[in-house]
């Protein structure tokens, strides 16, 4: 976890999502997985004959709109979890989350296709661990085992965004599809998280989201109109105001015209929650930063040197 909520510092995403999270209820509870300023939605590998790894985990900023869809995700053989995130003028996007173990039987990869299938008739954004090596996405081939699943890519008419390796091995294992081939921009493949053998991927998701109403604000009195304020209140007779009245009174009044001045000349602002550990120091981000430029020195040259200095510790 300390690695994750350093990428997520740096990067600041609205949403992302962690696969072969290997996390069980009664081992890992939520308090244990949560990452302040996002809500989280988890689906541990259950009612499967394989005990060990699976499950999923995604993560959305909690100023975000965003219903989990039990429907699809409470599927017993299926590693995956599926939102509705809302969008403007009342629309829906849904968002799911996938791993598909290379150990799977017929039947589990049935039931995460037809999942699919269902999920293709809406505007739908799918990203995941597919675990299919030999399909060639710029030839769209693949050999017998994966031919399946890209059939069923094209018969749904989703959209493969990832072109280069997202594994040490050089595969692309880890995939981007949505139903319009437009909503995706800057993808880029980064570095390997933590000692995992698969490479973080960053993307824009073109989408114009519907924001939850924010309770909780301050004013910003740094960019506060304090020229009209001063024009506002110099029209008050203070002395007529004041007559008259005991001093509990006149605090009364000249309160509510303070209160009414503020609302109407400081704008507001939504409050932010920290999402950056407190442990996040200066040095720890550019140690982050430092082993970044390794990996990416390492994914230009390939040599033997390199490969150790991108998984040293610095």
């Amino acid at each position: 976890m300390p690695y994750l909520e350093v990428q997520v510092s740096l990067l600041e995403p609205d949403f992302f999502g962690i696969t072969e999270t290997w996390a069980k209820e009664d081992m890992h509870p939520d308090s244990e997985l949560m990452i302040s300023g996002y809500t989280m939605y988890r689906i541990d590998r259950k009612h499967r004959t394989k005990m060990r790894g699976g499950g999923c985990i995604l993560y959305v900023k909690n100023c975000f709109n965003c219903v989990l869809r039990d429907d699809l995700t409470n599927q017993d053989g299926v590693d995956s979890v599926w939102c509705n995130l809302c969008t403007s003028h009342g629309s829906k996007l849904l968002i799911g989350l996938c791993y598909r173990s290379p150990s799977n039987s017929e039947t589990e990869n049935q039931a995460l296709y037809n999942l699919i299938r269902i999920a293709s008739t809406e505007q739908v954004f799918i990203m995941g661990d597919f675990n299919h090596p030999s399909i060639d996405w710029d030839n769209l081939c693949a050999n017998t085992a994966d031919s399946a699943f890209l059939d069923l890519i094209q018969d749904c008419f989703l959209t493969q965004h990832v072109n280069e390796p997202t594994h040490k091995l050089g595969n692309i294992l880890d995939l981007v599809l949505t139903s319009e081939s437009h909503m995706i921009e800057n993808l880029v493949v980064g570095d390997c998280l933590a000692t995992s053998d698969h490479m973080i991927l960053n993307f824009d998701l073109v989408v114009n989201v519907e924001l939850k109403q924010n309770s909780h604000f301050h004013y910003d009195y740094k960019k506060g109109d304090y020229t009209s304020m001063r024009e506002y209140l110099s029209e008050f007779d203070w002395s007529k105001m004041f007559f008259n009245k005991s001093t509990l009174e006149m605090w009364d009044s000249f309160k509510v015209v303070m209160e009414n001045c503020v609302k109407k000349f400081i704008p507001k602002r939504a409050r932010k929650y920290a999402t950056k550990p407190k442990w996040m120091t200066k040095a720890a981000q550019r140690a982050a930063k430092k082993k970044y430029r390794l990996w990416k020195q390492y994914r230009t040259c390939r040599t033997y040197a390199n490969y150790i200095a991108s998984i040293s510790r610095v």
